[in-house]
């Protein structure tokens, strides 16, 4: 059977919740009064498995979070488009993630495929065993959770902010095969929205932007979390 842990990962994930909760009721900022350095409306955050779809062929980034100096999740996901293949009739794209971790007990599953038809999942395979789409999508939305919380995170915060109240600064950098520009927000002993301190990097890439990593501080909630992009190829 599969099996999904609830406990410690999902405790971690609704106090990272709770935190963008809190920024995102600052107030609110029009663009006109966006730092000239941040190209707000390019930014691009995958939040929907579509837009997986859209953008990536390849996608691997690590998380790493510790609440109370512990260390409660330390895991690399790795995402890869497989190609189309037809299900049942319907032609789907075929999504592979796999995902690795310090502790057995921080992992949701080890290997994970999906089939999505563009508007949803029609067959999952967890660790071997086929989920037929009855199960597929309640299921996937756990197993979407594990692997998008950190998109959903950063959709969340209100980068605009930190950057009025923080230092932003830019930099040329070779990523994955090419040259960027590579925009750096930096927020440090100022608690904005829960949240004590920050660095942010955003990727200029061609047709849009993309934040390739972040850490934060919290001392209110006594976590400290922290995403970074390990390699992508774009489709």
């Amino acid at each position: 059977m599969v099996k999904i842990n609830p406990g410690r990962n999902l405790t971690t994930v609704m106090i990272i919740i709770l935190i963008a909760i809190f920024v995102t009721g600052l107030d609110a900022i029009n663009a006109q009064d966006y730092p000239e350095e941040l190209p707000m409306e390019e930014l691009e955050t995958p939040t929907e498995l579509s837009e997986l779809i859209n953008l990536f062929e390849r996608l691997d980034y690590r998380i790493e979070v510790y609440e109370g100096g512990e260390n409660v999740q330390d895991s690399l996901m790795e995402y890869e488009h497989q190609g189309v293949e037809e299900v049942q009739g319907i032609e789907a794209d075929v999504l592979g993630f796999s995902m690795t971790a310090e502790q057995q007990e921080q992992k949701a599953f080890s290997s994970l495929k999906i089939w999505h038809d563009g508007e949803e999942i029609i067959q999952m395979d967890v660790d071997g065993e086929i989920i037929p789409a009855e199960m597929a999508g309640m299921m996937g939305e756990t197993m979407i959770t594990s692997i998008m919380f950190p998109f959903y995170n950063f959709a969340d915060l209100t980068v605009e902010t930190f950057a009025q109240r923080g230092d932003v600064s830019r930099s040329q950098q070779s990523l994955f095969g090419r040259e960027v520009d590579v925009i750096r927000v930096e927020l440090e002993d100022m608690v904005v929205g829960g949240v004590d301190s920050t660095i942010i990097r955003l990727a200029e890439f061609e047709d849009f932007v993309m934040a390739i990593s972040y850490d934060y501080s919290s001392s209110e909630e006594d976590l400290d979390m922290s995403f970074e992009v390990e390699n992508l190829e774009f489709r």
